[in-house]
């Protein structure tokens, strides 16, 4: 069997997050039989992709090696961090995921990065609960737009994304999408593994 065809376009752990709900930093919880909730995530997404990146505030902070790129701003808002990883990486597109939505399938992964090649600025996953603007597709012609808000202190990624030319592409299954926001939420996620892995 031939392996499996990794995807080019870099991908983008979103780990910079205050988790205040938590407790405590919830990247480093330790989840999947894996050190930290970000390892797991690491580890899953080089199963598909060719290079995979985590985003942070303090690279030191966790216990593996890994791909690091660390935001310095005093601002914790993710424009701040995508403005950041498009300079660092140089990259035409960049696929972005949370480090707390573990669930997210190579399935789904797979159809946002096709939906792609249409030629939109986002492509965003879309539950009927809410839009999540951090799993899914950027392309570089967002920065021009994504500065102007910078500059005038509009952090509100959904200016970004309603201003642009942005594709919401459906997924029914809320569950892949849940993020772990709270002890109880971990708790069940914890629960769900491995039967919703990959």
């Amino acid at each position: 069997m031939n392996p499996i065809q990794k995807f080019s376009t870099p991908c983008v752990i979103l780990a910079g997050g205050k988790s205040s709900r938590m407790g405590k930093n919830k990247a480093l919880l330790p989840f999947g039989g894996c050190s930290s909730l970000a390892e797991y995530q690491y580890r899953r997404l080089q199963e598909i992709f060719e290079s995979v990146y985590i985003s942070t505030k303090d690279s030191s902070i966790f216990e593996f090696e890994a791909e690091f790129i660390e935001d310095d701003s005093e601002t914790s808002a993710p424009g701040v961090a995508i403005n950041t990883l498009f300079n660092e990486l140089y990259a035409h597109e960049i696929f972005l995921i949370t480090v707390d939505a573990p669930f997210v399938s190579f399935k789904t992964i797979g159809e946002i990065l096709e939906r792609g090649k249409e030629g939109h600025e986002a492509i965003l996953a879309k539950t009927p609960a809410k839009k999540h603007y951090l799993i899914g597709l950027y392309k570089e012609s967002i920065l021009p737009r994504l500065e102007e808000l910078l500059e005038e202190k509009n952090y509100k990624l959904s200016a970004l994304v309603e201003s642009s030319e942005t594709l919401f592409v459906d997924f029914l299954d809320e569950e892949e999408f849940s993020n772990l926001n709270t002890k109880e939420e971990y708790q069940a996620a914890l629960a769900k593994l491995p039967s919703r892995v990959k």
